[in-house]
Order: structure tokens, then C-alpha cells, then sequence
């Protein structure tokens, strides 16, 4: 049996979005051991690392298209300008013009890779392993990974998703493509249920086809136990353009984090989650902390999901802006505070908080008095870590059994297929 996996990330610098990879890959093996389990990558020797079980793939990308859309022209312009706010102004009308131009005419102009179409047509069923990319924020990658989807349901082979967050999605032609493609899979499981349900729900899915689970990273935490009583002032902080955050906002940020961690007589612990060129934790962490003489190591050299969980279990309390952090902290039993800019990062972050309940603060950069919110919010934290600590170790653990059996789930969609092939033969 081959299975064809699509990961979170090609290039394996989110260490979140690897830390899923690694549990869908030892899922898949320890329920179908006799299958080939083939992942996309672009960096073969990390995947081998991090995942020994898989087999890499050449990854598709937006240079692989023979001709690639205009959908990626927005997402370069953020990408390479997200730090200046006022170049962002600037271009803010070239960008809708941009969109305009692509709404007419991107529809027809591409073509999946060779690579890409054997890869599909070999495989007995493919596995969208946990992610966060069917969204307006990545809108290149969104429409690829839909394409790739709309390929393998034409040549009829079972699609699963698991611990998918999705949406938001207003983008006409992602949400048209959504739409004609997502309702014809066997089956998702979300990460949340809070945005991405009612979302699906409003593609055409039929809600028997979806589960809500939690994100699968959970159980990587959890076997790492929980955090023992310990001063940590976990960080983390995402400046890039999908995160809405620049220069200007981290400063903001790092007056109210350096007067928390004096007044908690703490020490401020990098908690990094990318490592992705452009947007690196570890550089605007240090930002925050460098002129702390009690921060612990800078945050480099932190390059697995286990090492992150290790500056983790040093904290009473986690403040982040990456999702993970805040995924890997409540499944350790620390309260987190959770600060969202960006619409993007408002659904994932209310949808974990909806999932783990009390000990889990969202506060809204858009919103009149931040600041002193936020600043009451990590004091709150910090004051009722113990007393969190039990809710926050128990809704974990009921993400984690329903995880697993979305993957039990998921092994007999594609056994039943397998079987239904070979007896056609």
C-alpha cells in the first residue's frame, strides 16, 4: 500500500507544523506497518531525521507550475514588506489591482507538475497531515494544496485531512475551489472546531465527514509529562505580514513583557516555533529580551518540537503570538496568553481556547486598551498557574483520544479502500 502525505511544511522550519508531521508518520506506521508511506518535502534529509518511516518526495511548489498563478504576487509583496507599515499603505492599492486582474484571468493558468500527477496516480490514498494553510493568508499555497486534492479525487483515490485548521477564507476563488473540492472528501479532522466547523459547514461538507480533535501535535507534549513547578516566563512573539506584526508592534510588546517578568521576578524563556527565513522567533524573541540579565539561552539552537517542550516545562506561564507555543503550553498543564493581530491568527488562537477552556487568555491587538489587557491577562496567569494545571492536563488528554481515533478512522477508510481495489482486479 502507498500513502502520499502532504505536510504542513515542506521545508520543516516550523518546528509545530513538524511536531504534527511526526505524529502523523508514526500513526500511519504503527496502523497500516506494511505501507509505503511517501511524504512531499524539499529538505529529504531533515524529513528522514525528524520522520524515519517516511520517503521523500520532490515537494510541488509555485515554481513547479508551468505557469504559475497571479495569486502569489499579493503574498510576495507581504512577505518582503511586512516590517514597514507605511510601504504596506503604499501598495495596498497595486494589491487590489493585482487580485483584480487575477480574478479574471488566474483560473485557467496552471498545471500540476509531472512529479506531482505520478506521485497521486501511484498512491492508494492521500493524507493531508496537520496544517494550517487553507486560508486567505497563503493564498498560492492554499489553491495548490486544493488543486492537489481535485487530482487525487480524479483518479478516485481517498483523500483524508487530519488536523486541518481552516479559514479564514473570503478569497473568491480559494472559497469557489473550497467549495467544488472540500465536500468530495472521505473525511477531516480539525484542529478546531470553533471557526473551521461552521466554515466547512458553509463549503457543502457534510458534517458526518467531519471530526473535531484538537491538534495532533498534543500528544508529543504529553509524552514529555507535564511541567513541574518551575519560574519561567515563557515568549514567543510571530512578526510577519500574515501575523500583522512589524517593528513598531514588538517594541510595543516588549515594554509590557520586560515590566511582567520584572514584577514576577522572572526569567523570560524563548519559546520559538519558526524557523522559516524572514520570520524567525528566535531574532524578534531576542528583540524582546535581550536586555534582560536573567533570560536563559537565546533561543537558536532550539530547532526540534522536543527542545521547544524542554524551555516549555521551565515556565509557570507561556506568552505567545505562534499558535503552537500556545498548543504545546496548555498540553503541558502552563497557562498561556495568546496575542492575535491578524484575523488569521484571531481563529486559531479563539479556536484552542474554545477547545482547552480556563487557562487559556486571548487578547485582541485591534482592540481599545490592549495593553492593560493584556498586562492584567499574564498577571492573572501567573497568579492561578496551580490551579489551572489540572483542567488544562485533562482537556489535553480528551484531545489526544479523540486525535487517535481520527486516525483509527482514517486507517479503515483507506484499508476498505485497498481491498475494494484489489478485488475490482
Amino acid at each position: 500500500m502507498r500513502l502520499l502525505v502532504e505536510p504542513g511544511d515542506y521545508v520543516l522550519q516550523n518546528y509545530g507544523d513538524v511536531a504534527m508531521l511526526q505524529i502523523a508518520i508514526s500513526r500511519l506506521a504503527a496502523l497500516l506497518p506494511n505501507a509505503s508511506i511517501q511524504v512531499f518535502t524539499s529538505e529529504p534529509g531533515l524529513l528522514v531525521q525528524f520522520c524515519p518511516r517516511a520517503i521523500p518526495l520532490l515537494a510541488p511548489g509555485p515554481g513547479s507550475y508551468e505557469q504559475p498563478s497571479l495569486l502569489a504576487v499579493p503574498f510576495i509583496v507581504r512577505r518582503l514588506l511586512f516590517r514597514s507599515e507605511r510601504l504596506r499603505r503604499e501598495l495596498t492599492p497595486l494589491v487590489r489591482y493585482i487580485r483584480q486582474i487575477k480574478d479574471r484571468s488566474a483560473r485557467s493558468r496552471r498545471t500540476l507538475p509531472r512529479v506531482v500527477l505520478e506521485a497521486i496516480s501511484c498512491a492508494d490514498a492521500m493524507i493531508f497531515a496537520g496544517m494550517g494553510a487553507i486560508n486567505d493568508a497563503f493564498p498560492e499555497y492554499a489553491l495548490g494544496l486544493l488543486e492537489r486534492i481535485e487530482q487525487a479525487l480524479k483518479y478516485r483515490k481517498p483523500v483524508v485531512m487530519v488536523g486541518q485548521g481552516i479559514g479564514p477564507l473570503e478569497h473568491p476563488i480559494l472559497r469557489s475551489k473550497a467549495m467544488a473540492v472540500l465536500p468530495r472528501l472521505s473525511f477531516i479532522a480539525l484542529r478546531e472546531g470553533k471557526a473551521g466547523m461552521p466554515l466547512l459547514l458553509s463549503l457543502g461538507v457534510n458534517p458526518d465527514r467531519v471530526m473535531v480533535t484538537g491538534d495532533d501535535a498534543i500528544e508529543i507534549a504529553i509524552s514529555a509529562g507535564s511541567a513541574c513547578a518551575a519560574p519561567g516566563f515563557g515568549v514567543n512573539l510571530r512578526a510577519a505580514g500574515y501575523a500583522d506584526v512589524d517593528s513598531e508592534f514588538v517594541f510595543q510588546c516588549r515594554e509590557i513583557l520586560r515590566r511582567a517578568a520584572r514584577r514576577f521576578g522572572a526569567p523570560m524563556v524563548p519559546v520559538p516555533i519558526s524557523a522559516f527565513p524572514g520570520e524567525e522567533d528566535a531574532i524578534t524573541i531576542q528583540r524582546i529580551i535581550s536586555e534582560n540579565s536573567e533570560t536563559s539561552a537565546d533561543g537558536m539552537n532550539i530547532d526540534t518540537p522536543c527542545k521547544i517542550i524542554d524551555q516549555i516545562k521551565s515556565c509557570r506561564i507561556v506568552f505567545t503570538g505562534a499558535y503552537h507555543a500556545a498548543v504545546f503550553g496548555l498540553s503541558l498543564g502552563v497557562p498561556v496568553v495568546c496575542l492575535a493581530k491578524s484575523d488569521y491568527y484571531r481563529g486559531k488562537f479563539l479556536g484552542v481556547a474554545d477547545l482547552f477552556g480556563i487557562g487559556c487568555e486571548v487578547i485582541m491587538a485591534r482592540e481599545p486598551n490592549w495593553e492593560s489587557r493584556l498586562a492584567n491577562a499574564l498577571e492573572s496567569a501567573w497568579r492561578t498557574a496551580d490551579e489551572v494545571k489540572p483542567h488544562l492536563l485533562a482537556a489535553a488528554q480528551r484531545q489526544l483520544i479523540l486525535s487517535r481515533a481520527a486516525y483509527k478512522k482514517l486507517s479503515e477508510i483507506v484499508t476498505g479502500n485497498a481491498s475494494a481495489s484489489s478485488q475490482e482486479i
